[in-house]
């Protein structure tokens, strides 16, 4: 099973632009942490972070590591569950992505959806973003 997390090893070799791209999807992007997660869900579970390493170890869900927390991208839930695309689209990635390469690919302007960014489509358009999301993850079949 596909488990994204961001190696702290490789944080350290970060290029200014993506710290600063990092940053600013944590400006702009709303996120939950573990605890957050578990209050949204209702989870019961004594362990508040149970659920959403559940949910991530089973690839419904992904999250990135910021200033060294993990952080849930709120637009990946319904109702406070795994809206049922983000599998969809963390099943097209390959095992070596990371979190923030997901993160990457909901957050940018797509040019295949008139510049609007796959996560703003993820409840009215599910299906267009589970195929952006494998046209973008390997291009090569594109052909």
């Amino acid at each position: 099973m596909k488990h994204f997390e961001d190696d702290p090893a490789l944080e350290e070799d970060l290029t200014e632009d993506a710290v600063v791209w990092r940053r600013a999807f944590m400006t702009m992007v709303p996120c939950w942490t573990a605890k957050q997660v578990a209050e949204e869900n209702t989870s019961r579970a004594a362990n508040k972070s149970a659920i959403a390493s559940q949910w991530q170890r089973e690839g419904k869900i992904f999250s990135v590591k910021f200033e060294g927390q993990q952080w849930f991208p709120r637009f990946q839930f319904q109702s406070g569950s795994p809206a049922p695309v983000i599998a969809k689209v963390i099943g097209s990635f390959q095992e070596h992505a990371t979190g923030w390469n997901l993160a990457f690919f909901f957050a940018n302007p797509n040019p295949y959806i008139q510049g609007h960014k796959p996560f703003e489509l993820i409840r009215s358009n599910p299906d267009r973003v589970a195929s952006l999301a494998e046209r973008y993850a390997n291009p090569a079949g594109v052909f």
